[in-house]
């Protein structure tokens, strides 16, 4: 991780053992992306809440895919005006291990996350958003866990079409 490329929009991070650390509080953005569709993956640890930030605009408009491990669950805020809204997509996330990798993407007007541990698996239903501009991405922490370390970020403009998304004639393709 280079700190160089990340902006801090709440409390600091800092780069130990090549991990981006943030406690509470902690949003940063990655300054040299700027995209509507994207996906993003990082490496955490599961006892503190971890998240992926996608089009963020400002501290009160931005989409955040996040785990929290207080609620044992995962879900997608689109954050407008300041304002979280319901948890979208909302998934309960019984079991896992000490270590997680999440993927979290948007593209139009949809997002989704994929969380796993290498042996348990989870993922939400693709969510509707009303963000829909172009964006940074970064990592959220908030307020569960007193810091979480992110290693291995990676992000990359990307394009997924829901397909039968509103039909009952089948399950629910993403088509890569």
């Amino acid at each position: 991780a280079n700190a160089g490329k990340w902006k801090d929009h709440g409390s600091p991070t800092r780069i130990e053992n090549s991990q981006l650390v943030g406690g509470m509080d902690m949003l940063t953005t990655l300054e040299s992306f700027n995209e509507a569709d994207a996906m993003a993956s990082v490496d955490a640890s599961s006892d503190a809440e971890a998240a992926i930030v996608l089009r963020y605009h400002d501290p009160d408009n931005y989409v955040v895919a996040l785990y929290t491990p207080s609620l044992k669950s995962m879900y997608i805020h689109d954050r407008r005006d300041g304002n979280w809204g319901a948890p979208l997509g909302r998934v309960d996330v019984p079991k896992l291990g000490p270590n997680i990798h999440l993927v979290a993407a948007t593209c139009g007007e949809y997002a989704a996350i994929l969380l796993t541990d290498g042996i348990e698996s989870y993922h939400t239903p693709i969510v509707q958003i009303e963000n829909g501009k172009p964006g940074k991405v970064g990592l959220w922490h908030y307020h569960v866990g007193d810091r979480q370390a992110f290693d291995n970020f990676e992000v990359s403009p990307t394009s997924f079409l829901p397909t039968d998304l509103l039909s009952g004639d089948g399950p629910r393709r993403v088509a890569l």
